[in-house]
């Protein structure tokens, strides 16, 4: 009531879609083992990171965090580089960021809480 809503619209293809925003407003989509950066005004994408189609968030300095069959990568967006990529023995199912701590949970109904610094 009195709030105007803006719909605006991704296509995008492939298995298991992930949605996160950045800092700086881009729209981090993750499909078909791969991590888009879209960016909401010109809807180009164009940086796109290997290794992710799972759950995604963002830390507090900006990195992203990704997940994908059994393992959880941290990303550099501004060099689209990986800094980190922990393996686990199953499927990570969601994830969730807390300040310096990346909580997963897995499908065998474990939390995992993994420092990133």
């Amino acid at each position: 009531v009195g709030r105007q809503c803006v719909i605006s619209r991704l296509y995008v293809r492939g298995r298991g879609v992930a949605l996160a925003e950045l800092q700086d407003g881009r729209i981090v989509v993750g499909s078909d083992g791969k991590i888009r950066l879209w960016d909401g005004d010109t809807g180009s994408s164009p940086v796109a990171l290997l290794g992710g189609y799972g759950p995604l968030a963002t830390l507090r300095d900006g990195n992203l965090v990704s997940a994908d069959d059994k393992s959880v990568r941290v990303w550099d967006i501004a060099s689209a580089c990986e800094l980190a990529k922990l393996s686990l023995d199953s499927a990570p199912t969601c994830l969730a960021s807390l300040q310096d701590q990346v909580i997963v949970g897995d499908n065998l109904g474990r939390i995992h809480w993994l420092e990133v610094a």
